[in-house]
């Protein structure tokens, strides 16, 4: 995978425009009435300027007037007149962008940013120019190595809901909304080697999305890719959980489902609950997953289960047929089949007796599962679950997938909430809760059912 935020910058500042006035404040205050009536419904607020901020202003703009004479040192000398009787909201949008003028022609990297900073306070203007004057305030903040008033200044932009049109760097244009600023900004704490807080950053954004619902699949991706990349297991789980129950596909359950295999590292039985469940999602995808899946189940014993995966793999074009490991497991599978199911019953019968070892009772369960006795596999599991050696999280585990097998969605909800002990079983657990939920719904992302055999 990969990000889906693209580095760029507008193509034009169109702040030029929109921040720099037509004509001095003077002027714009000689064609006022003396005497400004109340504006009525409708019209536009009359310009708040003081008088002394006018005189300091046109002093301030006299070495400017004429570009072909311009001073902009001399402009500059005296900005700090300016700013100091600049009160009212229209003063300060007009300071600022006096000084953002000047230090554009200066080249002048501090006063431009004051400047900005000025015009941001204010709040003057629509969505369209306060959405510019943050953005190229982060621009210049982050130049200036002023990371943390560079995401403040971003974050403004997002929550004013601002998006421009944008030119990439390998040539292309689209837009550039909130969602690709929230990604920037956690780039920009990974980039200075705070991944941690980069992706609680987009954790924040994504949690905050989801409570009003759904979150942005992208930047949900590129967080995900983010905690992957820098090896922060739990938000790689809790992400993941995120991305599988918001946008399920067979590539989101395959993904997250590499991202608990990598950092939990699942012991074999529960490897093979998580196989089961990317199999049911048809998010097993190469030669590791089928032959991983073949040696979890193991031919000797869970023949039917172990034949069925091997011939998906030999479908799917995933599994070498000239493998001695697949030779080796499809000869002992098939060796088995016949007895294993011609057991079926009777194994259930010894496995209800008083007194049969935890050991047993679980085998005979696994074999009913495995084989699409669900029911029976339900049962068996509940008897399980009364023995004091049992292995809980895994009985639970296999006893909600039975649930599940039964269109008992809610029942296998609860039952993988159970699950406790280790932080992989418990993981896997939580994806098959959101795999319930979701065949509940009729909606997983996937068009496989079971990969068991029948």
């Amino acid at each position: 995978m990969r990000f889906f935020a693209r580095k760029c910058t507008p193509s034009s500042l169109a702040l030029a425009l929109a921040l720099v006035a037509g004509g001095s404040v003077a002027a714009m205050a000689v064609a006022e009435p003396a005497a400004a009536q109340d504006k009525k419904d409708g019209e536009t607020a009359k310009p708040d300027y003081s008088k002394e901020f006018i005189t300091a202003y046109n002093v301030a703009g006299e070495p400017i007037k004429d570009e072909a004479t311009a001073d902009y040192a001399a402009a500059k000398a005296k900005l700090p007149a300016v700013n100091a009787v600049a009160k009212s909201a229209d003063e300060k949008f007009e300071a600022g962008s006096l000084s953002y003028r000047v230090a554009n022609k200066l080249n002048d990297p501090e006063l431009k940013i004051a400047g900005l900073r000025m015009m941001a306070e204010s709040g003057k203007g629509d969505v369209k120019t306060q959405g510019q004057i943050s953005y190229a305030l982060f621009e210049a903040e982050r130049a200036a190595g002023n990371m943390d008033a560079a995401r403040t200044a971003l974050q403004r932009a997002i929550d004013i809901g601002y998006s421009f049109d944008a030119t990439f760097s390998d040539g292309s244009t689209g837009k550039i909304g909130p969602n690709d600023m929230r990604s920037t900004i956690m780039r920009t704490y990974i980039d200075a080697d705070q991944a941690q807080q980069g992706v609680d950053y987009a954790v924040q954004q994504i949690e905050k999305q989801a409570s009003t619902g759904k979150p942005d699949e992208t930047l949900l991706r590129s967080a995900y890719v983010a905690a992957f990349q820098n090896e922060l297991g739990p938000e790689v789980t809790k992400l993941g959980e995120m991305w599988v129950k918001y946008y399920p596909s067979p590539t989101a359950w395959g993904d997250v489902m590499a991202g608990q295999r990598n950092y939990y590292t699942p012991t074999e039985p529960a490897l093979l609950d998580a196989l089961r469940l990317l199999a049911r999602t048809d998010a097993l995808r190469n030669e590791r997953d089928y032959n991983d899946y073949i040696n979890a189940a193991d031919a000797r014993r869970l023949p039917s289960e172990v034949a069925g995966v091997i011939d998906r793999g030999i479908a799917a074009g995933k599994i070498n047929t000239g493998d001695s490991f697949i030779k080796e497991a499809k000869t002992e599978a098939n060796s088995r089949l016949a007895s294993e199911k011609a057991d079926l019953s009777s194994l259930a019968t010894d496995a209800r007796k008083s007194g049969v070892s935890t050991r047993l009772i679980v085998a005979a369960a696994n074999s009913q599962l495995s084989n699409g006795k669900a029911a029976t596999a339900e049962e068996l599991y509940a008897l399980a679950l009364q023995k004091p050696d049992v292995d809980k999280a895994e009985a639970l585990t296999r006893m909600g997938i039975a649930q599940i097998d039964q269109g008992k969605y809610d029942e296998a909800q609860a039952t993988f909430a159970k699950v406790d002990g280790d932080q992989s079983r418990k993981n896997i657990a939580q994806l098959w809760s959101i795999y319930a939920a979701q065949q509940a719904a009729g909606s997983t992302g996937a068009t496989a059912s079971a990969a068991t055999g029948s």
